[in-house]
């Protein structure tokens, strides 16, 4: 039986092959860049040598947690979940404040287009929406009492990652009935073991209202886990950075398990902060296994009835994964910035995956920094520069000042800074549309690319032209301006001497010019070019010869005898922000006829 179905197998992939339904040879595709980025230019040590002290630690540890003090005191997004010192809400109040937002939020999805239901069908406001605000609204609060319906907050954790939303409900709220890839009821992910502070359900008991460090919307009931007091929840996500485990790739999985499912094959998208387990919790075995090879660590989980728990679960050690925060380096934050190269874009965090800002967020994540979700960056807490006063040459100039990982960001998208080649400055972001060069529309990139800041939006405007903003996220307002130390790569000047000839008839009545292309070839090249003659081998006759010290062109003085000289010429490339200088001696042989 196995035999026959190898052999089926076999005829089943000629008959494709001879269709020309599979590929043959070389022609699978390569990934594709966007204009001037090239395949080199998707790794970290590409940009890092770039710059000096790639590897140098930028802030400490200690500056770190004061500026996310300042962030919290002064963003009106973000706030520190962990001196939260409310213990009580009322409900009533609450839910009247969570239908007048859920109007607002209605009205001006509606008239930013979002009309359309599941089918794709067109709908007026009040069928789209009304059912999804009257979803909002708490069945248990009573709102004819004349007294306050005092409530406690609620603490929880996220067991799986999940996602806060406008409307408590999973119908799709689109602005293009054809695309269900732009869901506008998405505010912001929230990662495995992320804190949250929750208040009144929904009313058909499948959401609940909740607040994040950086968002407030609906969860799902079913993603988080109810801790019984705020001890138990401080205890669940709020320790020591050496008792940290943080995720930062793109996104790992937990290992599947029959024995332990509730742990298992579970999402871990960069930022992710696992509790790692001590030494002597690690002693049996972990999911029927033992923890050889692995990083045994601490994962919340939801019991049936909506309460947490803890159990432990492995993670290979080879995943990228930090104990404690990585070392804020260029080098570093380079490298998990470019690990989402290639992600699709995810509105709001749907599908998994980043809009722009929270993809700017999720990497400052991995080392500890708690930025703000949208691109109001501008609380004067970081180092911030506006930018919308300079000509394009003043900003690219200033730019190059910058350190890789610079936020940089114009009215609806934002990106990080990577660094400049020539002329030409680079970045990446996850993004929707960008307009090609000398194209009339736009094309849905959907995903986290490189690209230049002379690419344009619908606008027909380059980006560059568009910055109005930069920041270094991990400054405070009171440092000095970051100065940027260029390293730079060898000047790749090829120069070869040529052989030409003049002819002795014409030297009799005038001098003759050589042009600098005849005489000296010039392959690959950076910087400004200077030519210097430095000997003529018959040096008696080294007066008829001369050189233009920046075109290059060889003169041959009027008079010059019949023979063969050989004239020396120093070429040299004076390199650029980017390369060294470099100088090559070549030969040229000039033959009087």
């Amino acid at each position: 039986m196995k035999k026959t179905l190898i052999i089926t197998a076999v005829s089943i992939l000629s008959l494709f092959l001879t269709a020309g339904l599979i590929p043959s040879g070389n022609a699978f595709a390569a990934p594709l860049y966007m204009p001037d980025v090239t395949a080199d230019m998707s790794h970290a040590d590409y940009w890092a040598q770039k710059v000096c002290d790639s590897d140098r630690t930028q802030v400490t540890t200690a500056e770190i947690e004061q500026l996310n003090q300042d962030i919290w005191k002064t963003s009106k997004e973000t706030r520190d979940l962990a001196g939260w010192s409310k213990t009580q809400y009322d409900a009533a109040d609450c839910v009247r404040a969570l239908l007048r937002g859920a109007q607002a939020d209605a009205d001006w999805c509606y008239n930013s287009g979002a009309r359309y239901d599941n089918n794709g069908q067109a709908q007026d406001e009040a069928v789209l929406y009304d059912a999804r605000i009257a979803n909002c609204q708490d069945p248990s609060v009573n709102f004819e009492s004349t007294e306050p319906d005092m409530r406690d907050y609620r603490y929880a954790v996220c067991t799986t990652r999940s996602t806060l939303l406008v409307f408590p409900t999973e119908d799709l709220l689109l602005d293009d009935p054809s695309d269900a890839d732009f869901d506008l009821n998405y505010l912001s992910i929230v990662k495995v073991n992320e804190p949250l502070i929750l208040r009144t359900c929904s009313a058909d008991g499948q959401y609940y209202a909740a607040m994040s460090s950086c968002c407030a919307g609906w969860i799902k009931a079913s993603d988080v886990a109810i801790c019984k007091d705020k001890q138990e929840w401080l205890e669940a996500w709020d320790y020591p950075s050496d008792q940290l485990l943080v995720v930062y790739d793109d996104k790992i999985y937990t290992e599947d398990s029959r024995f332990q499912p509730e742990t298992a094959n579970r999402k871990l998208p960069m930022g992710t902060c696992l509790q790692l387990a001590s030494e002597e919790e690690i002693q049996g075995r972990i999911s029927n296994r033992t923890a050889h090879n692995n990083h045994a660590v601490w994962m919340p989980v939801r019991r049936d009835d909506g309460t947490y728990e803890k159990k432990l679960a492995l993670i290979g050690e080879n995943r990228k994964v930090s104990e404690g925060y990585l070392p804020l380096t260029t080098r570093n934050v380079l490298k998990v910035a470019l690990n989402q190269l290639g992600d699709a874009y995810g509105w709001g965090g749907m599908m998994g995956t980043n809009d722009c800002s929270g993809y700017v967020r999720d990497v400052y994540s991995c080392f500890g920094i708690d930025m703000p979700r949208s691109s109001n960056r501008n609380n004067g807490v970081a180092k911030a520069w506006d930018l919308s006063g300079m000509t394009d040459t003043k900003k690219a100039d200033f730019i190059k000042r910058l350190p890789p990982g610079t936020l940089l960001a114009f009215s609806g998208h934002e990106m990080l800074y990577l660094g400049y080649e020539g002329d030409k400055l680079y970045v990446i972001s996850s993004v929707s549309n960008v307009r090609m060069p000398g194209d009339d529309h736009n094309t849905r990139i959907r995903g986290c690319v490189i690209n230049t800041l002379d690419i344009l939006r619908a606008s027909n405007t380059t980006w560059l032209a568009n910055l109005n903003f930069a920041e270094v996220p991990y400054y405070s307002s009171a440092h000095a301006d970051p100065q940027v130390c260029v390293n730079k790569a060898e000047n790749p000047l090829q120069a070869k001497g040529r052989t030409v000839k003049v002819s002795k008839k014409k030297l009799k009545k005038q001098s003759q010019k050589v042009k600098r292309a005849q005489a000296i070839r010039i392959g690959q090249k950076q910087g400004r070019m200077t030519y210097t003659k430095v000997k003529v081998n018959k040096k008696k006759y080294a007066k008829y010869f001369a050189i233009h010290k920046t075109t290059g062109n060889i003169t041959v003085k009027k008079g010059l005898k019949k023979g063969t000289y050989k004239m020396r010429v120093k070429v040299k490339a004076a390199g650029d922000a980017n390369y060294k200088a470099k100088s090559q001696i070549v030969t040229v042989t000039v033959r009087v006829k």
